[in-house]
């Protein structure tokens, strides 16, 4: 009872600090984008009764087997021997101590392959000059009334070439106007987006076969080269739309890396027609982003003095479509420093135990000839092939961790073996620095002082 006791008191004071800590740490977390409010004690105070049951139930079930391992002895055995020096005792310690960095390198190649792929999300050339594009939303009737005018007084500024108006705000979403195009017997799903004929010019996109919109160009159609690829379609007369295919652009990325490629249909329309709601703003090189802005909202204030205009760029949109991708990578993130800060403090204390019963066996090894080096092996030794056997284990837990989760995009990032071996070799640096952080006093200590203290 004494010893469950123990293990239920070392709980509550844990429980306690983890109080504390949440309520320090909870604003920072919510701003991560982790959580969404801030954690107060009172309004979730369910979560606080639930977790410190939980925190009771573990102190009584991590405290039942040692109860009941440290009562089976007799007196005689328990006096005579000692449980810690014992090859049960360490097996099990060691396991222990294997399973926390097992975790350990499993989170943290979780999160390595998380990160290369938000990496690779917001790095992808998506075949347009997303850098030098702003969006603006608008209305149908603002662009059909004065979309031209909005256009003219915009392209007086220096720091904008060019402007153009789409039905969709193209790029920042993953579903767009779809309809089925029938092409020599074949229904081909397709994206329709229907744009003001300036659109590629202002986008940066390049044609592959073809021409691009001529200026007074209403009901062309440029196709992207997978519907040629995949469907056959070429340049010339679709019946189906009644309309002609005048051009062939580029795969352009107009959706996030969840989504596949698809077939994309650009339609041009003029700003009048009331169809088109977005205008997309070609800056020139080298703009200043705040003047930008400025002339823009100035301008629609003209037309709309009450209109709340909210001028995006790409680095915003692919902030807000991959969102929930980078929450998820902050809260694993979370909980990868915690299980590497818990299995470096189980090499804490499994190096103070080491140290209190291995002094009088390096006092001997110094005396017959061991140098600074060799203690300091001596103590690494045991915890580099922990650290190799928990990584070992890790290896096929991590694998099938970041398959499944790969599955949810369509275009996936490779992760090398190089990123195996840095995290392994970053688990066994730390291990390391705190294991010679611990055993360098005692490599540095005369000998004479050891055997006189032993």
């Amino acid at each position: 009872m004494e010893i469950i006791q123990e293990t239920v008191l070392l709980s509550l004071i844990a429980f306690a600090g983890a109080v504390i800590a949440v309520v320090f740490l909870s604003p920072a977390v919510t701003e991560m984008g982790i959580v969404n409010t801030v954690f107060s004690f009172w309004k979730n105070s369910s979560i606080v009764i639930i977790t410190l049951l939980l925190a009771l139930s573990g102190g009584i079930l991590s405290g039942i087997y040692p109860a009941f391992f440290a009562t089976s002895y007799t007196g005689e055995l328990a006096m005579r021997g000692n449980f810690n020096l014992s090859s049960s005792g360490m097996k099990i310690k060691k396991t222990l101590l294997c399973v926390q960095y097992a975790i350990s390198c499993s989170l943290i190649l979780f999160i390595a392959a998380i990160y290369l792929q938000n990496r690779m999300m917001l790095q992808f050339d998506p075949k347009f000059d997303k850098d030098r594009i702003a969006i603006v939303g608008l209305t149908s009737d603002i662009v059909k009334n004065k979309g031209a005018w909005i256009k003219e007084e915009l392209q007086k500024y220096p720091e904008i070439e060019n402007v153009a108006f789409t039905s969709e705000r193209f790029g920042a979403q993953d579903t767009y106007c779809t309809e089925g195009i029938e092409y020599n017997g074949t229904d081909i799903p397709s994206f329709l987006i229907y744009v003001t004929p300036d659109f590629p010019e202002v986008m940066g996109i390049k044609m592959t076969e073809g021409k691009t919109f001529p200026k007074t160009s209403q009901g062309d159609i440029i196709v992207n080269r997978y519907m040629k690829d995949n469907y056959g379609v070429e340049l010339g007369n679709i019946p189906s739309m009644e309309a002609e295919a005048i051009g062939i652009c580029d795969n352009v990325n107009f959706t996030s890396m969840r989504k596949s490629q698809s077939a994309v249909c650009f339609i041009s329309l003029p700003a009048e027609s009331g169809y088109l709601s977005d205008m997309f703003v070609r800056l020139a090189s080298g703009y200043d982003r705040t003047e930008a802005v400025s002339h823009i909202k100035e301008i629609i204030s003209k037309v709309e003095p009450e209109y709340p205009t909210e001028v995006l760029f790409y680095d915003n949109v692919a902030a807000a479509q991959y969102q929930r991708e980078n929450s998820f990578a902050n809260t694993m993130l979370c909980f990868s420093i915690i299980a590497v800060v818990l299995s470096l403090v189980g090499v804490f204390s499994m190096v103070i135990f080491d140290i209190q019963h291995k002094r009088k066996e390096i006092a001997l090894r110094k005396v017959f000839g061991a140098d600074y080096t060799d203690v300091l092996w001596l103590g690494n030794k045991p915890y580099f092939f922990i650290v190799l056997a928990g990584f070992i284990i890790s290896i096929p837990v991590a694998v099938i961790a970041i398959n499944e989760y790969l599955q949810g995009f369509a275009m996936k990032v490779n992760v090398s073996w190089w990123i195996f071996l840095l995290v392994f070799l970053f688990i066994q640096v730390l291990t390391a620095i705190l294991v010679v952080m611990r055993y360098n006093s005692l490599a540095l200590e005369s000998p004479n002082i050891s055997l006189e203290t032993e």
